[in-house]
């Protein structure tokens, strides 16, 4: 039995703190750092003068968003790593949830009337607008990254293409669509899923995972907690 290989899809930097994290706890299993994403900075379509406050889903969010204007007004932040960025670049925290639906529910008890700005990536899966609306929120969506794909490496072909498990945590439907696109009949032979919700658990489903395991908690622990669970499940390698 061939040995697993941990495969790494998202963006450069994302996969290699993620890699590190994942060597800590099995430091004898390959990893391939194979990104089916980058992310591109997008101009500030609008001015944050009279903005209540902004709401921020992700890291390349604060990233993309910071440089571009001097304001700092309050941010709404999903996930702690969201938040801990957009506090060192000096916008004061006004509140975070672990995803969007909780943040929804948390926005709705504590901006009522707000006037938001969703600084957002071209794709997402969250409508704050909608979801706010009924709250008396007026939520503006500016558009300050672009999740640009990537094609499929040589070297991840050629991994997927040989015998052993591969192991292929995904953090949004998106890469589950990216990586179904990119690897084609041969990324449903090997691969082991950790999906970092169920909803990406239904995007994968075109991938026919051998394995499929659903994170707790939409968080890095949680997710090596479920790559985890599914290495339990696999044949031990010849002389391990």
């Amino acid at each position: 039995m061939a040995q697993p290989t941990l495969l790494l899809t998202r963006p450069a930097p994302q996969s290699r703190r993620f890699a590190a994290a994942f060597a800590a706890r099995h430091p004898q299993m390959p990893v391939l750092v194979a990104p089916l994403m980058r992310i591109e900075a997008l101009p500030l379509p609008q001015d944050l003068a009279g903005v209540d406050g902004v709401i921020l889903t992700s890291e390349n969010a604060v990233a993309a968003l910071a440089p571009q204007t001097p304001l700092r007004p309050p941010a709404w932040c999903v996930g702690a790593r969201t938040e801990a960025a957009a506090r060192a670049a000096g916008f004061p925290a006004a509140g975070m949830a672990e995803n969007a639906a909780a943040l929804t529910d948390l926005l709705k008890a504590g901006a009522k009337g707000a006037r938001l700005l969703h600084a957002r990536g071209r794709h997402v899966a969250s409508d704050f607008p909608a979801a706010l609306a009924s709250a008396g929120i007026t939520v503006t969506e500016a558009m300050v990254y672009e999740q640009s794909a990537c094609p499929l490496t040589e070297e991840a072909r050629a991994l997927l293409a040989r015998p052993g498990a591969v192991l292929a945590p995904l953090f949004s439907p998106r890469s589950a669509l990216l990586l179904a696109e990119a690897g084609g009949p041969i990324a449903t032979r090997r691969l082991h899923i950790a999906a970092i919700s169920p909803a990406v658990a239904r995007a994968a489903e075109p991938l026919a995972p051998l394995g499929l395991d659903i994170s707790y908690r939409p968080a890095a622990g949680a997710m090596l907690d479920a790559l985890g669970r599914l290495i339990a499940t696999l044949p031990r390698p010849h002389g391990a």
